[in-house]
């Protein structure tokens, strides 16, 4: 049996799980102490594409570790996986729009629901596809651009499950369904 406890849901921008030391990552502090070498190929390499320096981000070193240790579990990552995508928002409508327009995307609105204990709403989308860490990091970069340009709160990570896993939000979330 392949676990995925090391694979669950990437936050980042509230710091609710956090990544490894909890520790919010900055695009560029690698490139500081590097003396901004680092960073200038970044932004002109397609492989890790330019990013604001504004917003916390799910790097590229994380995105790679994530993917050994699928692999390491015996987890086919080169195949296609059930992928979620969560946003949030203050307000459920705009979070619904987003959904409508990330479904006319192909992406399917698995789950709407209300975080009591921080006082906002969540987007849970998903889709079945094959991605490599390259594509997902620009699939995060993405998303955290369209976070901003409709007017969410965040972007706020991925969970990769088994392309056979079924739809919706995983178990573990069904207490907090609330369409």
């Amino acid at each position: 049996m392949i676990r995925f406890s090391h694979a669950l849901l990437l936050f980042v921008c509230l710091g609710l799980a956090g990544c490894g030391d909890g520790e919010k990552s900055v695009p560029g502090a690698a490139a500081q102490e590097g003396g901004g070498k680092v960073e200038k190929e970044k932004s002109e390499n397609p492989e890790q594409p330019p990013k604001p320096e504004d917003l916390p981000w799910i790097t590229r070193e994380q995105i790679d570790e994530l993917y050994a240790r699928m692999k390491a579990d015996g987890l086919d990552v080169d195949g296609k996986l059930r992928w979620s995508f969560f946003f949030t928002a203050k307000d459920r409508e705009k979070l619904e729009k987003a959904g409508q327009k990330l479904a006319a995307q192909g992406y399917e609105v698995a789950n709407v629901f209300k975080d009591e204990t921080f006082d906002f709403y969540w987007l849970h989308v998903e889709n079945v596809m094959a991605l490599t860490p390259a594509a997902l990091d620009r699939l995060n970069v993405e998303f955290y651009r369209l976070a901003q340009q409709w007017g969410l709160q965040g972007y706020e990570g991925f969970q990769p499950r088994p392309p056979d896993a079924p739809p919706g939000p995983p178990p573990e979330y069904e207490e907090k369904k609330v369409r």
